[in-house]
């Protein structure tokens, strides 16, 4: 029996970093800064030295990479990229990698319009034209 795809949206396999801020009524929970392995409109794919539990409910925050060729290529590239986006957002995935880290599967939940305006923008540029 093959593995079945569930995601909705294409992953790019793009780097950057990001904060995780897990929300929790019934302790103080510091944010947590790493790198992102992959994104998509649906989620990402989130490095960590900490275990964050399956379901915990995170507020994601990062800022769209930047890449001077696409820049000089597209002038709307460069109005979105830099931007800040917000994520309220759910971890659905999480396993131990080689090198001892945790990989979360973290999947999207509520975006602000404009943020997803400038993902979707700015994924599409990526997608269309990957030269990182």
């Amino acid at each position: 029996m093959g593995y079945e795809e569930k995601r909705k949206h294409k992953r790019i396999n793009l780097k950057g970093y990001i904060t995780i801020s897990p929300l929790s009524l019934r302790e103080n929970l510091k944010p947590l800064k790493g790198k992102f392995k992959n994104i998509s409109e649906g989620g990402i794919l989130f490095e960590s030295s900490s275990k964050v539990s399956r379901s915990s409910l995170l507020k994601v925050e990062f800022h769209l990479p930047h890449n001077k060729i696409l820049a000089a290529r597209y002038k709307e590239f460069t109005n979105v990229t830099g931007k800040k986006i917000v994520i309220l957002a759910k971890v659905v995935r999480v396993m131990k990698n080689r090198s001892g880290n945790w990989e979360l599967g973290i999947q999207f939940i509520n975006i602000y319009e404009g943020d997803l305006v400038n993902l979707k923008r700015f994924l599409e540029l990526v997608d269309k034209n990957y030269v990182w």
